[in-house]
């Protein structure tokens, strides 16, 4: 087992022992999704808002260290909790929910089981958006390896809806970098 597994399980396990809901996405997601591809962190979008913060610190406390010097102050301004593993160095960002559309994603996770350990994974559909969200190039590239290995699987009307609704919310260009990657591989 690599070092990345081993921090994820524990992670999982930590996160499932204390109900807290949350999902893997990213590139290990990417990699359960059967699209492997070289990452060195893991990506955790969690069921809970900012409010949670010191509740999520005292769960990971033991096995996880913090690296930024004010790690609430930077969560507050970004909703993300950057941790490493004490003992491998792997980093983790845990990434505080704060709209519908995270939650929903929750609920519609997939369970993979590693080792015993149910591993709550971000459903296909919803890694695409949240790759499309992201909007990076490495992202974009990871879209369309998900759409050409998944081509009779993925519900891209659904995708179109969901990316639509929220590019409005957060103001951004990611459905034209979506309709461009769908007319791309036509």
């Amino acid at each position: 087992m690599t070092h990345l597994e081993t921090t994820l399980l524990k992670i999982a396990k930590l996160l499932n022992d204390n109900d807290v809901p949350y999902i893997l996405i990213g590139g290990y997601s990417m990699a359960l999704h059967g699209c492997p591809r070289l990452t060195q962190d893991l990506d955790i979008t969690l069921g809970l808002d900012i409010d949670h913060f010191d509740e999520i610190i005292n769960i990971v406390d033991n096995e996880f260290k913090t690296i930024v010097d004010n790690p609430k102050q930077f969560a507050e301004k970004t909703n993300v909790l950057l941790l490493e593993d004490k003992k491998s160095s792997i980093r983790i960002d845990l990434i505080f929910s704060f709209i519908d559309f995270e939650r929903q994603a929750i609920k519609d996770a997939d369970t993979v089981v590693i080792e015993d350990i149910p591993v709550k994974n971000v459903s296909l559909e919803n890694l695409i958006v949240y790759k499309i969200l992201a909007g990076r190039e490495r992202d974009k590239e990871d879209v369309k390896i998900l759409l050409n290995t998944h081509k009779k699987n993925v519900n891209t009307e659904d995708i179109s809806k969901k990316i639509k609704e929220l590019s409005l919310i957060m103001q951004n260009n990611a459905f034209s970098s979506w309709q461009k990657i769908l007319s791309d591989l036509e």
